[in-house]
């Protein structure tokens, strides 16, 4: 569809109208009503569903009374696959502990390791701040003892000139 742009456009019909963020009621009665029918067929769905298996259970109780060799291998055979089922249960706990165990381990030894490294590289960096600040330390006291004696050492030629002239004058 081409237009054309001589035509004249009508702003009313390109602006988009508001939309009210609220539901209509009609339409919130609707959802309302589809919820409870849901809700009420899953219910009449669970009923019905242990309904089935109320009678499966007491169709197969009067089954096995009226046939007892049935009954007894029923029973053996749910007794003796007990025992690979507990093994498969055992062997699946042992295994996941183990799995779990050797994780923890692994995720140690990396983490040491890692801390070594770390340690490795951070040692020597605080030696040597250790001996830069050792340094510094050194230079600023030899520097203010040197200070100190210079001045004392002015002084005392200061004073001697003074007590020349027969003043004395002591210098704070």
């Amino acid at each position: 569809m081409q237009t054309n742009l001589s035509d004249p456009v009508d702003t009313d019909q390109a602006k988009p109208e508001p939309q009210n963020e609220t539901l209509h009621p009609t339409v919130y009665v609707s959802m309302v009503l589809v919820y409870r029918m849901a809700k009420q067929m899953l219910v009449d769905s669970r009923h019905q569903s242990i309904q089935v298996a109320k009678d499966t259970l007491k169709m197969y109780n009067e089954y096995l009374q009226k046939y007892p060799a049935l009954k007894t291998f029923v029973y053996t055979t749910g007794a003796l696959s007990i025992v690979p089922v507990g093994i498969f249960t055992v062997f699946f706990v042992f295994s996941l502990l183990f799995s779990i165990s050797t994780a923890v381990i692994g995720v140690l030894i990396v983490q040491a390791s890692l801390a070594f490294l770390g340690l490795t590289v951070l040692v020597p960096v605080e030696i040597g701040i250790l001996f830069v600040a050792g340094g510094t330390t050194m230079v600023y006291q030899t520097v203010k003892n040197t200070d100190i004696k210079v001045v004392k050492h002015y002084e005392s030629l200061l004073i001697k000139e003074k007590e020349d002239d027969d003043d004395i004058m002591v210098l704070e």
